[in-house]
């Protein structure tokens, strides 16, 4: 349950922020790789979202167990991620929030994306928006141009350890460019992700009916919740 203090609620930006969260729950809900509103309430001093429940813990939680993902799991996880991601953007939303700890898994072990806080509504192919927002250490670096942050000057280090495929996806995720970056073109952004050679042993479609297993069976786990 998410709960919103309404004295913090206070002007026209705070309340589109609530409509926004809420409406970016309802649009999620029954989707399989997207955390869904069960129903929602107020009181006199506060808005109360009931959200889905998911019992598997965090991918934040799970990379500091094991330390370090098989590539095959880290394919699996990024593919769930994109379907999710490819959803809310089909439908105008841009989610601006993406991180290990508001990535969920179900009892099953599938992802299960949450926390809309940041979301944006409205926008079309080839829209962008400029907002300032976002977790410090995920912030893409279109976002951060103005100051001289090292995330726009660094050379990113691939780990050799990693196949040429991962690593190739990896670069085209993190360009610095958003133009060029993998999945950013307003027709055929999606397709470019899927079609890449990283993801050449995933059926798509098995993949959003769930039919693919995944790595980690919460079901049969000690993970808590």
């Amino acid at each position: 349950m998410k709960v919103i203090k309404k004295e913090l609620v206070n002007d026209d930006e705070d309340i589109d922020w609530v409509q926004t969260e809420k409406h970016v729950f309802e649009t999620a809900t029954n989707y399989p790789f997207l955390v869904g509103l069960h129903s929602c309430f107020q009181t006199d001093s506060r808005l109360f979202f009931v959200i889905e429940f998911v019992s598997g813990g965090d991918l934040m939680f799970h990379m500091q167990r094991q330390r370090k993902l098989h590539e095959e799991h880290a394919r699996f996880y990024a593919a769930e991620i994109c379907l999710a991601l490819n959803f809310l953007h089909e439908r105008g939303i841009v989610y601006r929030d993406l991180k290990l700890d508001n990535v969920l898994l179900d009892h099953d072990g599938h992802v299960k994306l949450t926390d809309y806080g940041m979301c944006k509504e409205g926008l079309r192919p080839g829209d962008t928006t400029c907002t300032f927002c976002g977790t410090p250490n995920y912030i893409a670096p279109e976002i951060l141009r103005g100051e001289e942050y090292v995330i726009l000057e660094k050379t990113i280090r691939i780990p050799r350890s990693l196949s040429v495929k991962a690593a190739s996806i990896l670069k085209g995720f993190l360009n610095k460019n958003p133009v060029e970056r993998l999945g950013c073109h307003p027709q055929t952004g999606f397709s470019d992700i899927m079609s890449h050679p990283f993801y050449r042993s995933i059926s798509w479609d098995q993949l959003e009916q769930k039919q693919i297993k995944p790595p980690i069976n919460q079901s049969s786990s000690q993970t808590g919740t």
